[in-house]
């Protein structure tokens, strides 16, 4: 918090406030509409997602109508850095000591998911942006995604973009891998 109160810094609004742009919800889809299915062949299914069949993913479908009951998390880590993501998104990096050398913040709450790492997608045509995963700002269609042992993607269609977000950890170096 000093940081944002220090001279010549000016406190950034959360990107859920008031002050994001119009335009971020302009012509959204309807929550829940649109975006890729669940697989019909998971195994162990819920209602939110199942195991594929090769049992190598856990996948889930979420939007703003349909979320876990708590977050859902993967740890992707070697023995020198690692990150935590939930179905809404990435949360939490860290180099050697994931309790005391975070590079991002992390929130100590078992129930809530607070974005602390976000990737944008903005269309120059319409003005609209939306976060490529459901946290912070999801643009209101359905997000796939697909936990997996040292990897997790989220799989989203919105105005016309289709994108693949995948996270993952270096198996032998200290990298967090975004693509």
């Amino acid at each position: 918090a000093h940081q944002l109160e220090r001279p010549g810094t000016t406190a950034l609004a959360s990107a859920n406030e008031s002050t994001a742009p119009a335009s971020w919800d302009a012509s959204a889809p309807q929550a829940g509409s649109g975006g890729p299915e669940l697989p019909g062949d998971l195994v162990l299914g819920n209602g939110l997602g199942g195991f594929t069949p090769d049992g190598r993913e856990y996948v889930l479908a979420v939007d703003r109508l349909t979320s876990t009951p708590a977050p859902w998390s993967n740890v992707l880590a070697n023995e020198w850095f690692g990150c935590l993501v939930t179905e809404a998104g990435p949360r939490c990096t860290w180099a050697g000591n994931s309790q005391s050398r975070r590079l991002t913040s992390w929130a100590n709450d078992p129930t809530a998911d607070p974005a602390t790492e976000a990737v944008f997608q903005h269309d120059a045509v319409t003005g609209r942006a939306w976060s490529l995963t459901p946290s912070p700002r999801p643009s209101g269609a359905r997000y796939l995604v697909r936990h997996a042992q040292g990897s997790t993607s989220w799989q989203h269609e919105a105005g016309g973009w289709h994108s693949l977000l995948t996270v993952a950890v270096a198996v032998d170096a200290p990298v967090k891998l975004v693509h």
